[in-house]
């Protein structure tokens, strides 16, 4: 059979043809998904998670990033920034969606990123957020630790360790500063905001910490479904008024970590408590059934669960892309209460954290003059809450004597 060769300009002119075909056409949406590792941890420590996401079919892009592997003791914003320039340079397809998981340290890193994302006005690029996941992660800091291991973090975790320790040395505290306006903006871009913690045994980070909720599910026992290590979803962040337990964990730094705590529960999160019982297994690493820590993948019902939601809420948006956010957003009355109560907490902290003396209500952006006080400031009705307000030279002499060092 005779073969026809072309002439090479006419084989050159035919590969540009095609390239310029393939540029020009539009590339089908994606739907990406960011796993970030924790600190001091491989890429590799959320394979399983990966795997678990990968059973839904290659419709899933999951995205690794490597830019912290090797480098998280610098801080919270030059780790959160890398991120940003990873997910800019990644996720490029207008229509595309985007999940993020974090695991520990690498939650905190995907809320930074977000605020430079923000600022890079990336979400204006027609990428729709979908769920944002965090599981073990410290958002309040780990001011929990005795002083002794305080110092150990100070001087071996660098920047990072200042960072999650609230350092008042620090002019201005990483943690407080992201509970901004801009900070909560990025992430209520999410349709699906999750958070998975341990309930008892993370040494690491805290139960309210990673929570972000003052109940005690301790005595809960009862599983969902056959993830035997979930127990039943809180539905909320408890009484915020009541922080009796912060005292206790926090000792003086228990102001900044309420502040926080009414600042980021004026988001929807939906919170899922975790409990492992097993023995000589850290709850910490096993509830991203971490590859290298938990051989025995014990957590792997908690990623499987995990993968399951960012499945389902991104089928949902497949079925119903114009519909509006979801419709269990705070109260107005309940949301106007955190504001005041957040506002309250940020003039106790002006001295302590080193902020600035604010002229302006940072939570609605109106004006207003010396005199005024949480009460008078235009944050819409709130008939049927008193607005309380903590000083922090609070009392401290029922405290143990590792909260009071702290």
């Amino acid at each position: 059979q005779r073969r026809v060769h072309g002439t090479p300009s006419e084989c050159l002119f035919f590969f540009v043809c095609v390239g310029v075909c393939f540029v020009m056409s539009p590339q089908c949406p994606k739907h990406y998904v960011v796993l970030q590792h924790g600190i001091e941890a491989p890429v590799s420590a959320l394979d399983r998670v990966k795997e678990s996401l990968q059973c839904y079919g290659p419709e899933l892009v999951i995205l690794q990033p490597d830019v912290n592997e090797g480098q998280t003791l610098d801080g919270i914003l030059s780790g959160g920034e890398r991120l940003a320039d990873y997910i800019e340079e990644m996720v490029i397809v207008p229509g595309s969606t985007l999940s993020m998981v974090g695991h520990s340290l690498g939650g905190l890193y995907l809320r930074s990123a977000l605020s430079f994302l923000e600022d890079r006005k990336f979400f204006e690029k027609d990428i729709v957020a979908i769920s944002f996941i965090t599981l073990a992660t410290p958002h309040l800091g780990v001011c929990h630790l005795d002083t002794k291991t305080q110092v150990g973090v100070l001087f071996t975790k660098g920047q990072t360790g200042s960072d999650l320790l609230l350092n008042p040395l620090c002019f201005h505290p990483t943690l407080i500063e992201m509970v901004n306006d801009k900070h909560l903006k990025s992430l209520s871009r999410f349709r699906y905001l999750g958070l998975y913690a341990n309930t008892t045994g993370d040494s690491m980070v805290p139960y309210l910490s990673s929570m972000l909720a003052l109940n005690d599910t301790a005595q809960e026992t009862k599983n969902v479904d056959d993830h035997h290590h979930l127990l039943p979803p809180l539905t909320g962040p408890g009484d915020l008024s009541n922080p009796q337990c912060l005292l206790t964990e926090y000792g003086r730094r228990w102001n900044a970590a309420h502040y926080m705590l009414c600042r980021l529960s004026t988001l929807p999160w939906h919170r899922q408590p975790v409990l492992f019982t097993e023995s000589n297994l850290s709850p910490h690493v096993a509830i991203v059934a971490h590859t290298h820590k938990d051989p025995s993948a014990v957590g792997k019902d908690v990623v499987d669960h995990l993968a399951n939601e960012i499945y389902t809420h991104i089928q949902e948006w497949i079925q119903h892309p114009t519909s509006e956010l979801p419709n269990d957003k705070l109260s107005e009355v309940q949301s106007n209460y955190l504001h005041k109560e957040s506002f309250s907490l940020y003039q106790s902290l002006i001295s302590w954290a080193h902020l600035p003396e604010i002229r302006f209500n940072p939570f609605s952006h109106e004006n207003y003059d010396d005199n005024s006080d949480a009460e008078s400031l235009s944050l819409g009705s709130c008939p049927d809450l008193d607005v309380i307000s903590y000083s922090s030279d609070l009392e401290l002499d029922h405290l143990s004597p590792r909260a009071k060092s702290t």
